[in-house]
């Protein structure tokens, strides 16, 4: 288990995921797969959260993809892309 606290893109990318009950960068990129057939690895998403890297646009778009808005007022995919977008640059 990493201490170090998330930087302002992984408390995004947290603060997202949770509501679907999915926590921690593993779990993150096992979700994506599951829903996407595809994702980075649990590494890159670690690396993402701690602000050691950022997301390359094609995987915000995933990111987007797994984690799109529902009738329960999640993000849209625009929003989580421009959150996401908004904090990496």
């Amino acid at each position: 288990m990493n201490s170090r606290p998330y930087s302002a893109l992984g408390e995004v990318i947290d603060e997202l995921t949770r509501k679907r009950n999915v926590r921690g960068p593993h779990a993150i990129a096992n979700y994506m797969k599951s829903r996407l057939g595809e994702a980075p690895t649990g590494a890159a998403v670690s690396k993402w959260m701690y602000g050691d890297s950022r997301p390359t646009r094609e995987n915000m778009q995933r990111f987007a993809g797994a984690f799109p808005r529902g009738p329960d007022g999640l993000p849209t995919d625009a929003e989580v892309e421009a959150i996401l977008g908004g904090v990496a640059a």
